[in-house]
């Protein structure tokens, strides 16, 4: 009996560390209005052989869990360092800047 080698992944074998995930309570994304409770996952990892996250979902305070899928590739996700001046709200400032600490600069 011969087995199946499966299949050949190209990404390098390294190390995936910590992930940070967001759970986000967006407005709608399309014009069509949701038919059920929503919620949008950021996530990523700080070191490179982070790709994405397995998702589970407990509708039971934890004593069980369900698939939920997997996150799509890793978020862009910073804190910013500094703020903005404050200024008119209603003009567009081409001029100040916002310095933002990103988790993953690679």
């Amino acid at each position: 009996m011969s087995g199946d080698p499966g299949r050949h992944v190209s990404e390098p074998d390294v190390a995936h560390g910590p992930t940070t995930v967001l759970v986000l309570d967006l407005p709608p994304l399309s014009d069509v209005a949701p038919t059920s409770p929503q919620i949008m996952v950021a996530a990523a990892g700080i070191e490179p052989g982070w790709r994405r996250a397995a998702l589970s979902i407990s509708r039971d305070s934890g004593v069980s869990w369900q698939d939920a899928g997997i996150t799509a590739a890793p978020a862009i996700i910073g804190t910013s360092v500094s703020a903005l001046p404050a200024g008119p709200v209603s003009i567009i400032d081409t001029i100040s800047s916002v310095e933002i600490d990103l988790l993953n600069a690679s």
